[in-house]
């Protein structure tokens, strides 16, 4: 039996997933975020020019900058919570998913629900998401949603440990918006 749990994407188009993402209270919670944390930064505007643009398409949505150097982040915003679980995509026939993409420029995947902020390593994700890529399809949901992309349901404590395990150190963050600040050591060192 496939652990996880069915979900409908409701947001199948662009347009509607922009919205979200550039709701003014999501925006002030994520900036005030970044700040915390002592980052400047600077969000990357999908219909500023070609040049943003083309970051936005390779999964830079922000780009952090501290001590000389930066990182690109990859906002994944919903306004559901997901129980436990994390929506990963990967793919149709025709193109693979974000999760799989070897030419996204992204460091780090924030997920922001209305009460959690998750922060996952790109790079540790997709090299862990390749290797076990059979294994989770057997063993997990995997969904078809509206806009034809299918997504692997994995819970976010086996995504944790699998991870921890395969490369022995820490690459997924979860606290709770209204406590990240108490949390800033431990979200720290996820960018060392």
């Amino acid at each position: 039996m496939k652990e996880g749990f069915i979900m409908t994407n409701r947001f199948s188009d662009f347009n509607s997933c922009k919205r979200i993402e550039e709701n003014p209270t999501t925006r002030r919670v994520l900036d005030n975020f970044y700040r915390t944390l002592g980052y400047d930064f600077e969000r990357v505007d999908f219909d500023k020019d070609y040049q943003s643009r083309a970051l936005q398409y390779k999964g830079v949505d922000v780009i952090l900058y501290k001590d000389g150097g930066s990182l690109y982040v990859d906002e994944k915003v919903t306004t559901k919570e997901f129980k436990g679980d994390i929506l990963l995509e990967i793919g149709n026939a025709n193109k693979q998913g974000w999760a799989l993409n070897e030419k996204y420029l992204t460091n780090v995947v924030l997920f922001y629900y209305t009460n959690k902020i998750i922060l996952i390593e790109y790079d540790s994700l997709r090299v862990y998401l390749q290797s076990n890529l059979f294994f989770l399809n057997a063993k997990y949901k995997v969904i078809t949603s509206d806009n034809g992309k299918q997504n692997v349901i994995i819970p976010l404590e086996v995504l944790q440990r699998e991870l921890y395990s395969s490369i022995c150190t820490n690459t997924v963050k979860v606290f709770d918006t209204i406590e990240y600040c108490s949390d800033e050591e431990k979200i720290l060192s996820l960018f060392k």
